[in-house]
């Protein structure tokens, strides 16, 4: 995952984000959500939106909205 023009690992943003890799590796792979706290906090260590870790099926990195069609 590249974020700040840096190369961190999954490891890395857990650490900084005071969770563990594999609940990290879980968020990323859309099997868990996030608590707000924590999307809050991974925005700040990722720079993606904390929209998109609260709801990635509705909202694209950026924070922009996304509509799916069914």
């Amino acid at each position: 995952m590249k974020t700040h023009n840096n190369t961190k690992t999954q490891q890395d943003i857990a650490t900084k984000c005071n969770i563990s890799q594999p609940h990290f590796s879980n968020i990323v792979n859309k099997r868990r959500v996030p608590a707000p706290i924590v999307a809050k906090k991974l925005e700040e260590v990722t720079g993606i939106s904390r929209l998109y870790w609260l709801y990635p099926d509705e909202f694209d990195q950026a924070g922009n909205r996304v509509f799916q069609t069914t």
